[in-house]
């Protein structure tokens, strides 16, 4: 009951992905998000459970985020998420995003990452530093059009790679809605602090496709199905995602 005499809005989401690689290994995720809106005060957590079935040796990972955003002052506001990862292999990741936004339309951003993250060698955890910057655009081409644009450069174990994301969002109908989204270049250990996801697989990632259809079932009450393709230096991936989500 005190909940709702406050000025708050609690909003949940939950994902299962399955995952098919070339080689013929399976994934399974399973990932829940939660905001807590308070008087323009953002406060964000998530939780990912990551099986890779690779037939005699399985890999499980944890992801865990945590974050924190509001508008500062007019048409200016920042982002911060913090994320810690482990996995069965003794691996681990400690990782913080900040993101700063101008505008309503077009909006532009620009978001910092810097990573440690280890890796297993002769029995040791060596650990390496990355960093990441990515700045975007988001401008509302009409009325129920949206076009995404951006450029991610990322740099680990002093390497450099660059990439180009382009996407385009349409609401087709008042209860559908459609999310077109492309990745080119060249990605290694990626952060998405609006999806509160990471890629950190151990590979250079040369171009990801994605589809999503949005279907509100009802005002509070959203229904979503992807489909992604991620393609690396020697292999690929296709992940199936179905989602729900919920506010009050």
């Amino acid at each position: 009951m005190f909940l709702f005499i406050l000025p708050l809005h609690l909003t949940g989401s939950s994902y299962f992905t399955y995952g098919s690689l070339a080689s013929k290994v399976q994934s399974y995720s399973f990932a829940t998000y939660w905001s807590l809106d308070y008087r323009r005060n953002y406060i964000m957590c998530g939780y990912d459970n990551y099986l890779e079935d690779c037939g005699t040796v399985n890999l499980r990972q944890h992801l865990l985020s945590v974050g924190y955003a509001r508008e500062i002052v007019k048409a200016v506001g920042i982002r911060a998420v913090g994320f810690y990862i482990f996995d069965s292999a003794s691996n681990s990741s400690k990782i913080l995003s900040n993101r700063l936004l101008y505008g309503y339309s077009p909006i532009f951003s620009l978001g910092y990452v810097v990573a440690s993250y280890s890796k297993q060698l002769l029995g040791s955890s060596i650990f390496y530093t990355f960093h990441q910057f990515n700045p975007d655009v988001r401008i509302q081409l009409f009325n129920k059009v949206w076009l995404l644009t951006g450029l991610c450069y990322g740099n680990a174990e002093g390497e450099g790679y660059l990439s180009l994301l382009t996407g385009v969002s349409v609401q087709v109908l008042p209860y559908l809605g459609l999310e077109f989204k492309d990745m080119s270049g060249e990605r290694f250990y990626s952060v998405d602090d609006r999806l509160l996801t990471v890629n950190n697989r151990p590979n250079i990632e040369n171009s990801n496709l994605s589809v999503q259809l949005n279907y509100r079932v009802i005002d509070k009450f959203k229904f979503s199905l992807s489909w992604i393709f991620n393609s690396f230096s020697s292999y690929s991936i296709n992940y199936y995602v179905i989602g729900v989500e919920g506010m009050m």
